[in-house]
């Protein structure tokens, strides 16, 4: 056996490599419209940071959208939850975090 699926990854001669089938949902996450949506995407991706090189830096900019959703200390989850949803990028989405967006998916 020269290759196999170890951890969500392809493992062989080659090196590692992200398995094809958990990247479906990945390709086919649409762009975000709340802070929710967000948040269930980037929390996809960090599942393979380990294969993107800069992985940080490259989702830095919707990392900053998190970031300005004012979370009162305390919140508890359900509050968390519905302050997340109620809070809408489309006024503070750009070009960047779309082509982000779309690195990411890539």
């Amino acid at each position: 056996m020269t290759e196999v699926v170890f951890a969500g990854a392809w493992v062989g001669p080659g090196g590692v490599s992200p398995d094809s089938s958990k990247l479906t949902a990945v390709v086919n996450w649409k762009i975000p419209d709340d802070a929710s949506h967000l948040e269930g995407f980037l929390g996809l991706t960090t599942y393979f940071r380990d294969l993107v090189k800069g992985y940080a830096a490259l989702e830095k900019p919707l990392c900053d959208l998190l970031h300005a959703v004012d979370i009162p200390n305390g919140t508890k989850k359900a509050a968390y939850q519905q302050i997340m949803k109620a809070h809408k990028l489309q006024p503070h989405w750009t070009e960047e975090h779309t082509a982000t967006f779309i690195s990411l998916k890539a």
